[in-house]
């Protein structure tokens, strides 16, 4: 409620009628905003070239987000406001970095192209699960995750329903500024522990300290990467 009162008194600025709109659907932003956070940079330089909004679902996530990100925030709190907002700006595509339940709300308006970005890719049954099937288009990184769909997803053409982008977020990178860039360089990024057997693919219990201290041993510098979650 006091988000809500603080963005009635902090109104954004009207934003365009979008081209494009990412979604992010979750109301937890101490779990799940990084999953959105690392698409800022790409989706504020997209909209220099077309109009771009982000649209979120609980009032604590968008008065975060408009603090942290200098695109138009809208607040999208309930189907009226989601049918009003979708009716009016008419976005042509939605992008959606993850596979929240609440997406689904949002996936009745069929004029817009409803596009799946992720947040990130890995080996894990979640990048190349059945719910790719609701989507428009998937875009992917590269040739690997198109071999781990079409191997994973009876009936789906990857050649038809995926685009290759790479990883937007890498030309964001920050300089290096250690002075150690002249060195060898390992970059460890392990993916979480998982909430479930079947998605327990973090090496950090199995192998982490091992694979680290190898690495270093061998004259390697080593950047490390938890898993935000």
């Amino acid at each position: 409620a006091a988000s809500r009162r603080y963005l009635r008194r902090h109104p954004p600025p009207t934003p365009p009628a979008p081209t494009v709109m990412a979604h992010f659907a979750d109301d937890d932003p101490e779990l799940y905003l990084y999953m959105l956070r690392q698409w800022y940079e790409p989706l504020t330089a997209m909209s220099a070239a077309m109009p771009t909004v982000i649209s979120v679902r609980k009032a604590t996530v968008a008065r975060l987000i408009a603090q942290e990100c200098p695109l138009p925030v809208v607040y999208l709190r309930n189907h009226h406001d989601m049918e009003r907002y979708m009716t009016s700006a008419d976005p042509r595509v939605v992008l959606y970095v993850n596979q929240s339940v609440r997406n689904f709300q949002l996936m009745r308006y069929g004029r817009a192209m409803h596009v799946f970005i992720s947040h990130g890719e890995s080996e894990k049954a979640y990048m190349s699960s059945g719910q790719l099937r609701a989507y428009d288009f998937a875009f992917i990184a590269g040739q690997a995750a198109h071999e781990r769909i079409l191997a994973s997803l009876p009936s789906y053409d990857p050649g038809v329903r995926t685009r290759q982008i790479g990883r937007p977020q890498l030309d964001f990178l920050p300089p290096d500024g250690s002075g150690r860039s002249q060195l060898r360089t390992v970059f460890y990024a392990p993916t979480w522990e998982g909430d479930r057997p079947s998605m327990a693919y973090g090496s950090i219990e199995s192998a982490g300290r091992q694979i680290v201290s190898s690495l270093l041993a061998g004259g390697y510098r080593v950047i490390y990467r938890p898993h935000p979650l």
